[in-house]
């Protein structure tokens, strides 16, 4: 009994093997975000010291860091993260100090900043509708913000350390 079940067990591992290998490398849909799958470049210095990184946060959706600047690009909303912050690609990260979010992205979802401890401008685009809850956590040294004409709720941006509002123009 024991040797079938060893064949068992190896047969179902080989089959998990072919499954995984043959679904590496599918797209991301932003219903059901998968950290494995999502593409980002090696991080590199050039020879000046600029800092750079840059993948995708979204269907169609694409972010750059330059030196500590993120910009994030493209059209529709970003990946949903929820509060699983060991897949935010973002959170947590010391060394950003302005988001630049351009015209074109229409959300930004829970936790998508959460932690950026350096964070002191944000420019939020033209087309942006909502900002999920918590984006903003953590990010208490944001003093200018730009604001988008399409934002319907600042309930989730914390605005106390605020000193600069800027409201964009179309």
């Amino acid at each position: 009994e024991f040797m079938y079940f060893k064949k068992f067990v190896s047969a179902v591992t080989s089959v998990l093997i072919s499954l995984t290998t043959l679904t590496c490398g599918t797209s991301v849909n932003a219903e059901a975000y998968d950290a494995s799958s999502v593409k980002h470049s090696v991080e590199t210095t050039s020879e000046e010291g600029s800092y750079s990184s840059s993948g995708d946060c979204g269907r169609n959706i694409n972010y750059l860091v330059l030196d500590t600047v993120l910009t994030i690009s493209g059209e529709g909303g970003m990946y949903n993260y929820h509060s699983d912050l060991n897949k935010n690609i973002f959170g947590e990260r010391d060394d950003i100090t302005k988001i630049i979010v351009e015209d074109g992205i229409t959300s930004i979802p829970s936790y998508a900043f959460y932690g950026m401890s350096a964070l002191e401008e944000v420019v939020i685009g033209n087309d942006v509708e909502s900002i999920g809850l918590y984006a903003f956590k953590g990010c208490g040294k944001i003093d200018k913000l730009t604001v988008g004409s399409s934002l319907e709720s600042f309930d989730n941006i914390p605005v106390d350390s605020i000193t600069e509002l800027t409201f964009a123009e179309n």
